[in-house]
C-alpha cells in the first residue's frame, strides 16, 4: 500500500477490499454449508503503526476469534500512512459497504478504552478487559448473522 494516499484513493481501495471480503465470504458459505467461515476485519486508524490502538484492536480480535472456531480475523493497521481527511470517513465508507458496528459494555460503551504508559498497554487491566469484552461481543454478533449474508 502506498505511504501517501488521498482520501478518495483510500476509500476506493477500502471499498474494493470490503467487497472482496464480502464476495469471499459468500463463496465460502456456498461451498462449505454448515461450516461457514466468518471473517472479522478490523482497521486500526491511529497514525502510529503498531502502537496502542493496533495492540488493543489485536486483543479484541484475539477475543473474537476465541468465541467460535469458524471465526477468522484480520487486522489492517493504517499507522504510518498519510491519509487526508478525517478517519471518521473510513467508518462512513465501511457503513456504506455493509459494516455492522458493534458497541461495547460499561465502562466503555463505544468499544474499548485503553491507557498507554510508555507505549505499552500491558499494564492497563481495565483497558485490556474492555478490548476483550468488545472482541467477544463482535464474535458473538458475527455468529448470529443470518446465513444469507
Amino acid at each position: 500500500m502506498e505511504l501517501n494516499l488521498s482520501r478518495r484513493n483510500f476509500l476506493a481501495t477500502a471499498g474494493t477490499a470490503a467487497m472482496a471480503v464480502t464476495a469471499g465470504a459468500g463463496l465460502a458459505a456456498e461451498s462449505s454449508g454448515a461450516d461457514k467461515r466468518l471473517k472479522i476485519l478490523s482497521i486500526a486508524c491511529s497514525p502510529r503503526k503498531g502502537m496502542t490502538t493496533s495492540k488493543a484492536v489485536q486483543a479484541a480480535l484475539d477475543a473474537a476469534k476465541s468465541v467460535d472456531a469458524r471465526i477468522e480475523v484480520e487486522l489492517i493497521d493504517l499507522g504510518g500512512l498519510n491519509i487526508a481527511g478525517y478517519l471518521e470517513q473510513i467508518q462512513a465508507a465501511m457503513l456504506c459497504f455493509g459494516m455492522i458496528p458493534v458497541g461495547g459494555h460499561a465502562p466503555a460503551f463505544q468499544g474499548a478504552t485503553l491507557l498507554s504508559a510508555n507505549d505499552s498497554i500491558s499494564q492497563d487491566e481495565l483497558g485490556l478487559k474492555t478490548a476483550t469484552q468488545l472482541g467477544k461481543h463482535v464474535g458473538e454478533a458475527a455468529i448470529k448473522l443470518p446465513k444469507s449474508l
